[in-house]
């Protein structure tokens, strides 16, 4: 993944589009300092999401300590992001890559699993 602005990524915009074609993605911060994602999709991924996104969503809630929430933002807002966009690009990065973008072992998952502060509520609709 690679990180460029606004001016960057209209100035190699072919360059670019051919990379995302390719498979890379680009991360572009606005002026303002809003960004978004250029990144390759899948045609068979993106014609069943269509079909199906109705019938089948989701809604998770989690449930932070308030500290543990501020220490979070304070650190997502160096990058320019809110926890809501770093949840977003965290699932569209795993479902790109087809597993969890960052390495992490047994007793990493352990921590977190048993973690008191955060609570993941999972519940279909």
């Amino acid at each position: 993944m690679t990180t460029i602005t606004e001016q960057e990524f209209l100035d190699q915009l072919e360059t670019i589009i051919d990379r995302v074609a390719k498979g890379d993605v680009f991360i572009v911060t606005r002026a303002d300092g809003t960004k978004f994602a250029v990144a390759p999709y899948d045609e068979l991924f993106l014609k069943f999401w269509r079909e199906h996104k109705e019938e089948t969503t989701a809604t998770i809630t989690i449930q932070m300590d308030a500290d543990l929430t501020r220490q979070l933002e304070k650190i997502l807002a160096r990058d320019n992001l809110t926890i809501e966009s770093a949840i977003k690009l965290f699932i569209i990065e795993t479902v790109k890559q087809g597993k969890i973008p960052f390495a992490y072992t047994q007793a990493d998952l352990e921590e977190a699993n048993n973690h008191p502060l955060v609570t993941v509520i999972d519940s279909a609709k």
